[in-house]
């Protein structure tokens, strides 16, 4: 349900479907008497709608209009709704016109004869043969318009679609509108700063909610959609055909891609071969259910235990109000003050709702009861899938080249939750004399408490020894010993293990091994061994340019104990707010306070792992403010001044970053200027890396505001013909509009003549109606924006989509090259999530040589030259020249005289015998 909602297909589950259907005759009712009202002379502005209306059916638009909330209503502002049902609509015109340009004729004879239009359409398609429905999709969108329908309607629609979404809150009363207020971001004479702003969202109500509850706990013993499968998926032969083996759950190699002629193209060069052998080699992997952990975590949900990366599955008791708030209440009623003014006034009620809207909050929180959802979910398969015995799941790409699980269930790229009850379901005997150290090794990591994660090898596999007799515990008794080991990797503040369901898998799988020891028999294993990149991003970064400062920050360089970029920067940043503690300011000292000794690794973890992504300042300021937010509870409703403290810590964490990023920023800024200035030129950004092509062609959209009608009538100020300015208000009488017109002109006059150049129409009436005393006024229409394409590359998002697309398309290609050697060398099971490898344990070391084989073997290519001359190849001379300039002319690149950035001296060899380079 949780993935349904976030793809936005929520409306069509059951028990949507099944509400839609109820719902939908009270709404059908309400539109009936509308259009009856304004036919009868009322609201006449509304004439339009009624056409198309009338043209669409009344139930068909009752029925998009309910669908379209049921499937967004908890997630998108109302706005936004608008614009989805707005377009469905629009396709439903469509859909229609087509099919009347389709239709069948009957010649003299009486037979059925197809129209011309569909002749034409589907001779079109058949030629198509076995093209990609993305370009069939584009086919018949081009052929929409050849039918005589043209985006004339846009504007109109969404005044419909904003009609029928209050219709259907009205009639129904099973939806509620809410406001929230939010910080957005705005730069303020070169400053970032922020504003409030109010956006409009809807709910459902109490009733419809717990209604929809209890149709989804019974879908919850039903397969998901994507589910994994109980054979082996099809191999993938070409970028069209693999996967599933139903054609109802088709899927495509490479998902969203920019467009589709370039892959047929790369799926054609020899060396793609490796591509689709690493994509199989995921999907061949045959899994099966870790029952004990399972079992286990079934049995602390059903009591309602808050273990590992459970959601808080108790909601809190409800404060009521004490008494003597109710009497103070009465009495300020008794003295004729109002509620609403009494509850402004009141300190001891301020009092009483400072403790009781966070239980509320807690209670009502819709990501909670998503989680619980998900988490019952994940659950309820793995019993199904337990009973099944041997599953795999299908494998896909991205644009980038980076490798998915296609199922939405249960997914070795899921949660702790879900690694610890996955295992592989071919056991293989662990002979080796090195097994027994990686394990330990692996069981340390998976406590990951007290720094025992980031020790040497030896001080993990002391810590496992030490506490065997523990660990030999949770085996005998996991209920009874829950406190240990629910405790791995222990968060403080949320007060959960985040890594309790790996770290109890690792128990049962050391004392297996120790039993097997202790009989004198080879024990056979399913367990996972995992390892995982050192801020990848960073590594890919530091070994490209070269950078040994980079490079010794994530362990490209051999150390005697393993790097840690993100503990470097988070003692960084505690020594810059140590500093300010000594500050006169006033805030500063404040927020050095707050600060001190509360900025660990966790903190900055999100921010230093996602720099090399080209993250934005705002981006950092939306991974922090959770964290600040539990720092700083009494800010929580105080948007404005909480933002002015993540500011403050996301200065200090980019200062504290400069250092370990150098070499990142270098390349950041080498590949935005290359996507900017080819963007400039609307040149796409096209290269190639290892078998596989990655196309990079934002497309730019423009805004165009249309103005709905909501209820009520509205007044529209004018100063000249055919322009009217977005500014309105509700006026008592035409004379009163005339006043203020007739003001703002005069004031945009003398504004004028005193050389006022920013002085505009809007600025004038908003003074003019302060003059008049309007400014309480509301309108009763909304702007909603509608995005275009425009047939033309985004500058901005092509210049900050670079970075991230450079470095995912090395992991990825680093990722496939090490399962096709390993495939060589005979691993048949492998667990993957990007920078994140697992095998059978006893194929540990060799994941751990090939891994670094491959990152040497990569990065001794110039990727940044290769990525540089292709980009280059499809430029006009004096394109480059421009772009040669522009390179030359840069702050930090121009040293390079136009080249590509090298600015160190790094031994890719030294990978090799770097011992924490990727480790568990």
């Amino acid at each position: 349900m949780a993935k349904a909602e976030e793809a936005g297909r929520a409306g069509a589950m059951p028990p949507e479907v099944a509400m839609t259907k109820r719902l939908v005759q009270p709404v059908v009712i309400a539109l009936e008497d509308w259009v009856k009202d304004v036919e009868s002379g009322h609201a006449r502005q509304f004439a339009t709608h009624i056409l198309m209306i009338k043209a669409l059916g009344i139930y068909s638009c009752a029925y998009l209009a309910l669908t379209i909330m049921m499937n967004d209503v908890t997630r998108l502002q109302t706005s936004t709704m608008c614009h989805k049902l707005a377009n469905a609509l629009r396709l439903e015109m469509e859909a229609r016109a087509i099919k009347a340009k389709f239709e069948s004729t009957i010649d003299e004879d009486g037979k059925s004869k197809a129209g011309l239009w569909g002749w034409l359409a589907q001779e079109k398609l058949r030629q198509m043969g076995n093209a990609p429905p993305s370009a069939k999709k584009r086919f018949l969108a081009d052929w929409h318009l050849k039918a005589g329908l043209t985006e004339e309607f846009q504007e109109k629609q969404l005044g419909v679609a904003r009609l029928l979404i209050d219709l259907v809150v009205d009639s129904t009363e099973m939806f509620e509108r809410r406001d929230e207020n939010e910080m957005v971001q705005v730069s303020k004479n070169g400053e970032i700063t922020y504003k409030p702003l109010v956006r409009s969202y809807l709910d459902y109500t109490d009733e419809l909610e717990q209604m929809l509850k209890e149709g989804h706990e019974t879908m919850a013993r039903l397969r998901p959609m994507y589910p994994a499968m109980v054979v082996p998926p099809t191999p993938w032969t070409d970028p069209y055909t693999g996967g599933y083996l139903t054609p109802h759950l088709k899927l495509e190699l490479i998902k969203r891609p920019h467009k589709t002629a370039y892959i047929r193209q790369m799926a054609e060069r020899e060396e793609f071969g490796s591509v689709l052998a690493a994509v199989n080699g995921l999907q061949n992997t045959a899994w099966r259910i870790n029952t004990r952990v399972a079992e286990v975590a079934t049995l602390f949900f059903k009591d309602g235990v808050r273990i590992g990366t459970f959601p808080d599955l108790r909601d809190k008791p409800a404060p009521t109000m004490p008494q003597s708030l109710h009497d103070e209440k009465a009495a300020a009623r008794a003295n004729g003050v109002k509620v609403a003014d009494w509850k402004k006034g009141s300190d001891a009620y301020k009092a009483w709702c400072k403790k009781a809207i966070p239980v509320y909050e807690h209670n009502d929180s819709l990501e909670r009861k998503n989680n619980i959802k998900k988490t019952a979910d994940t659950l309820v398969e793995a019993r199904n899938l337990a009973e099944e015995g041997i599953v795999w799941f299908p494998w896909n790409l991205d644009n980038r080249g980076r490798m998915y699980n296609a199922s939405n269930s249960l997914s070795d790229q899921g949660d702790d939750l879900n690694k610890g009850i996955l295992e592989f379901a071919q056991g293989e005997p662990v002979d080796n004399a090195d097994a027994e150290e990686d394990l330990a090794v692996q069981v340390a990591t998976a406590w990951s408490n007290d720094g025992v994660e980031k020790g040497t090898f030896e001080e993990r596999l002391a810590w496992t020894y030490e506490n065997s007799d523990k660990i030999l515990a949770v085996d005998a008794d996991p209920v009874g010993t829950v406190d240990w080991w629910s405790s791995a990797d222990w968060d403080k503040t949320e007060k959960i293990g985040n890594t309790a369901w790996t770290f109890l898998a690792a128990c049962f799988e050391w004392a297996a091994f120790l039993r097997a020891k202790t009989e004198g028999r080879t024990h056979v294993s399913h367990f996972v061994y995992r390892v995982d990149g050192s801020c990848n991003g960073l590594q890919h970064y530091g070994a490209a340019l070269r950078c040994r400062t980079t490079g010794a920050a994530v362990n490209l360089v051999p150390g005697e104990r393993p790097a840690d970029v993100y503990r470097e920067v988070a003692a960084k940043t505690q020594l810059l707010v140590t500093k300010d503690l000594l500050s006169t300011d006033e805030f500063t000292a404040r927020a050095a306070r707050t600060f001190n000794d509360n900025v660990g690794r966790s903190f900055v973890k999100r921010p230093v792992m996602t720099t090399p992504y080209a993250v934005t300042s705002r981006g950092i300021d939306s991974q922090i403010r959770e964290d600040v937010e539990k720092l700083l509870p009494e800010l929580k409703k105080k948007a404005k001044e909480l933002m002015k403290f993540v500011v403050y810590a996301r200065t200090h964490i980019q200062a504290a970053l400069a250092d370990a990023v150098q070499g990142a920023r270098l390349g950041m800024d080498f590949l935005q200027l290359v996507a900017r200035f080819a963007a400039d030129e609307q040149v796409p950004v096209k290269w190639s890396i290892e078998g596989f092509t990655v196309l990079q062609a934002y497309q730019r959209t423009e805004l165009k505001q249309v103005r709905t009608f909501l209820h009520g009538k509205t007044k529209v100020l004018k100063l000249k013909k055919e322009k009217t300015t977005s500014l309105e208000i509700d006026c008592d009488n035409d004379e009163q509009l005339a006043q203020v017109e007739q003001l703002a002109e005069m004031l945009l006059l003398q504004a004028k003549a005193d050389g006022k150049k920013n002085y505009g129409l809007r600025k004038s009436q908003q003074d003019a109606m302060k003059a008049l005393k309007l400014e309480g006024k509301h309108s009763t229409r909304e702007t909603i924006s509608i995005q275009r394409p425009t047939g033309k590359l985004d500058v901005r998002r092509q210049a900050a989509g670079i970075g991230p697309n450079f470095i995912h398309a090395a992991d990825a290609a680093h990722a496939r090259n090490t399962i096709v050697s390993l495939l060589k060398h005979g691993v048949t099971a492998f667990s993957f999530v990007h920078d994140s490898y697992g095998v059978p344990l006893r194929h540990a070391r060799l994941l751990d040589r090939v891994l670094r084989e491959e990152f040497v073997k990569l990065h001794k290519k110039p990727l940044l030259q290769m990525f540089f001359d292709e980009v280059k190849e499809v430029m006009t001379d004096e394109q480059l020249a421009g772009l040669d300039a522009a390179l030359k002319a840069h702050p930090t690149l121009g040293k390079f005289n136009g080249g590509v950035p090298i600015i160190g001296d790094l031994d890719l060899d030294d990978v090799m015998n770097s011992k924490y380079f990727f480790a568990p």
